[in-house]
């Protein structure tokens, strides 16, 4: 599955580089990691299709979209979300959000696989 190696390889890529912003270098790079994220979530959308489709359980479907559609507001937003000395907060649930998104996209493809 195609948007199963998008997913390891864009979301690898998106968490080394959001891990160096914290880290105070690769500022200039905002976009790309951006444009990854936003990849990343299209294909957790993507999976959860083919995986509801392969009949994958529909509450692991649902929780997979919504969790593909708050990454990216999630992470366009950010700082405009608490700023100041409790901003971490918001680094942190946007660390989690791509962690999830990257395994519930493990998962999707993985129920997708079983139910050939």
């Amino acid at each position: 599955m195609g948007f199963r190696w998008v997913i390891r390889v864009a979301g690898l890529l998106a968490l080394g580089l959001g891990l160096s912003f914290w880290s105070g270098s690769a500022g200039g790079l905002v976009q790309v990691h951006m444009l990854l994220g936003l990849l990343v979530a299209v294909s957790v959308v993507a999976l959860a299709v083919i995986a509801a489709r392969r009949g994958v359980p529909v509450p692991l479907v649902v929780v997979a979209v919504l969790l593909a559609l708050a990454l990216p507001g999630l992470g366009a937003s950010q700082m405009r979300i608490m700023p100041g000395a409790s901003h971490w907060v918001i680094q942190v649930v946007h660390l989690l959000t791509g962690l999830g998104a990257i395994g519930i996209g493990e998962a999707l493809a993985g129920g997708a696989l079983r139910r050939r």
